[in-house]
């Protein structure tokens, strides 16, 4: 595949090479690239020891010309498929460059059956593998990658294993079962094996088996993440994402470059960061979020949306003034991108999954609630996830005036089965801290507030015996000693039922004088009584972890 010389073993009639690929201390060239005395002399001067010239098939005349039509018929799909992607051809020094790689690596017998046989099992793809190709042409400079030509070489044909997928699966529009999804996913290992038989490059194999991993661990089909996926890898799987996303297909239309570039930045920890800034700052388009500069402004913005589907219009808000920038500009005017603001993001995107997750709530869709609950709670501990969600969504059902009683009832039912489900997920085997009896006075019953508590203390490892009803005392006397319970929990949300509870506490402690009690609820926000028969009013489920851990240090707690 490779013949390797030195620059003074290079000849110089009629050559031409593009500076920009000496900049390493090895330079890989396709075979046919033509030096002249000033590159050779600037190739010595920067310190290049080796040339690495890619060696193909010697090509006849009309193969040559099949290739070049293949080429300029790729650049047409790409263009005909897309919005905004005829950037990509516009220097016709780069496009020239791409097209005399894309002829040597064709040169290949390998690769160009392997890419006609891609192509004829679903064009899709190859334009797909083509397209990474010229966006990686587009970016090269701007990513740092050892071995340009290589590193291209393995963006078309990092999916080369799609040629031994299923076409009907390829091609299946709707929603894939495991099973489809995990044929398909295959194409990275059967890609890897490819390359192997027919190369003896590392950098091309990795490329390929492991493009569809994540920084963080979440990808496939090794699950690496951090450290151990390559530089070269972390470029490919950014490119990848933007062509997967900017094409279009046939269950949907192409999207633009900045709508791709928000999806990268809002997949936290996916992909390499600064690489989505450096590609930010070649392409100067601009996802929502970014602060930017603005020629002749001394304030920052922040791109809050655009005016146009075309995303070249951005929308500005003054980033310290929040006032919406009414001059008519495009991205030309935008001088600087400065960071993507991931706080804001997460603003807006917490407050449109809430609506989300409202929204499944009342329409009693508990898998879909359940889904964006873990949305919502993902990164929250227990006693934040019950104050900053269950909580809300309680007063939500309870004081939204725009809710029919039947969208309530429904919403409560949902509610409690999306609750019964996440709850189990919390409890952590630990030792038992010790047992508590949760309950309530009155008719009314209090099965929502008392799950909430009730979760949070299984969750830090108390025991805990749930009654959602009230008990005649004698009853929870007998629950008390056959437990050795020596702490209960009321809850109570009208005023009318505090007197009710107060007696009952009073009657309770006849009968268990060293009983400890709690209360919370909104009837006691503001309890103020000279009975003092609560030993603990809890204003939150902080508050109330607080004082059992207190309790239970002091020993007041029999150990289960």
């Amino acid at each position: 595949m490779e013949v390797v010389l030195t620059p003074s073993d290079l000849k110089c009639d009629g050559y031409e090479l593009n500076s920009e690929m000496i900049k390493n201390k090895t330079v890989s060239v396709p075979s046919g690239t033509v030096i002249n005395e000033d590159i050779k002399r600037s190739l010595i001067t920067s310190g290049v020891k080796e040339i690495v010239i890619m060696k193909g098939q010697q090509l006849s005349p009309q193969e040559e010309l099949e290739i070049n039509c293949l080429f300029d018929l790729s650049v047409e799909e790409i263009i005909d498929n897309s919005i905004d992607q005829s950037l990509l051809f516009e220097d016709p020094l780069l496009l020239e460059w791409a097209k005399s790689l894309f002829i040597t690596y064709l040169s290949f017998p390998a690769v160009r059956e392997a890419l006609i046989e891609l192509r004829e099992n679903d064009l899709i793809s190859y334009n797909h593998s083509f397209h990474v190709f010229m966006l990686g042409v587009f970016l090269i400079n701007t990513y740092k990658v050892r071995n340009k030509p290589l590193f291209l070489l393995g963006c078309l044909l990092h999916d080369i294993g799609k040629k031994d997928v299923s076409r009907g699966i390829l091609l299946k529009e709707s929603k894939l079962t495991l099973e489809e999804f995990d044929v398909i996913s295959s194409h990275v290992k059967l890609g890897a094996r490819w390359i192997q038989k027919y190369f003896n490059e590392s950098l091309l194999e990795e490329m390929a088996l492991s493009h569809h991993e994540r920084l963080d661990g979440s990808g496939y089909p090794r699950k690496i993440k951090g450290d151990t996926i390559s530089y070269e890898v972390r470029c490919l799987m950014i490119i990848d994402v933007i062509s997967a996303i900017t094409l279009k297909r046939p269950y949907r239309s192409s999207k633009t470059i900045t709508t791709a570039l928000e999806l990268l930045f809002s997949s936290i920890g996916k992909y390499d960061h600064d690489l989505l800034e450096a590609t930010v700052n070649c392409f100067k388009k601009y996802p929502k979020h970014s602060i930017v500069r603005i020629n002749g402004k001394k304030e920052l913005f922040r791109i809050i949306g655009y005016f146009s589907e075309e995303h070249n219009r951005p929308m500005l808000q003054a980033l310290h003034q929040h006032t919406i920038m009414t001059e008519d500009v495009d991205e030309s005017n935008i001088e600087r991108f400065l960071y993507w603001d991931y706080n804001h993001f997460l603003h807006q995107y917490k407050e449109v999954e809430w609506n989300r997750y409202l929204r499944f709530i009342l329409y009693g869709d508990t898998l879909c609630a359940i889904k964006s609950f873990e949305k919502l709670t993902d990164g929250l501990k227990v006693e934040e996830i019950y104050e900053g969600i269950v909580k809300k969504t309680i007063i939500e059902l309870t004081n939204h005036k725009e809710y029919t009683e039947d969208q309530k009832l429904l919403g409560y039912k949902t509610f409690g089965e999306v609750i019964d489900r996440k709850a189990q997920d919390y409890i952590r085997k630990q030792p038992s801290k010790g047992k508590i009896i949760l309950t309530t006075v009155g008719e009314e019953q209090h099965t929502f507030p008392l799950k909430v508590v009730s979760s949070t203390l299984l969750a830090n490892g108390w025991d805990v015996l749930l009654y959602d009803e009230e008990l005649p005392i004698s009853d929870l006397v007998m629950a008390i000693q056959t437990n050795h319970v020596r702490v209960v929990g009321f809850s109570v949300t009208t005023n009318d039922q505090v007197s009710k509870l107060e007696d009952y506490i009073m009657h309770l402690k006849t009968y268990e004088p060293y009983l400890k009690v709690i209360a919370g609820g909104q009837a006691l926000k503001r309890y103020n009584s000279n009975k003092k028969v609560i030993d603990y009013i809890i204003e939150d489920l902080k508050d109330l972890q607080h004082q059992l851990d207190e309790m239970c240090s002091e020993t007041l707690l029999d150990r289960a």
